[in-house]
């Protein structure tokens, strides 16, 4: 084994909500396992109806989010977990940065 073993979080520890769904948003933001780059993607802009877009944001987390199969390593070795839908889905779903 490498390196140290990552400290726990303090006691009542919540993780930041991903999914921002208050005054009319409907936003996936997406962070790096390093906290450094996020990327929010806005699903208002789908074309569909209000249930559909948070469903289809609520999949979206699951997919991406730190227990989700989404996810690849960067090329600089040790900097952690970027998000990969990112780059490719977020022109379809109105990604920013």
């Amino acid at each position: 084994m490498r390196g140290r073993l990552a400290a726990l979080p303090t006691a009542g520890y919540q993780a930041p909500a991903r999914v921002l769904l208050d005054d009319g948003r409907c936003t996936v933001r997406v962070t790096s396992e390093d906290g450094r780059v996020s990327k929010d993607f806005d699903f208002t802009v789908m074309p569909v109806g209000r249930p559909l877009q948070v469903a289809l944001a609520e999949a979206f987390d699951r997919r991406t989010g730190p227990s989700g199969t989404c996810c690849r390593r960067t090329r600089e070795r040790g900097s952690g977990k970027i998000f990969v839908a990112g780059d490719h889905r977020g022109a379809t779903i109105g990604g920013s940065v």
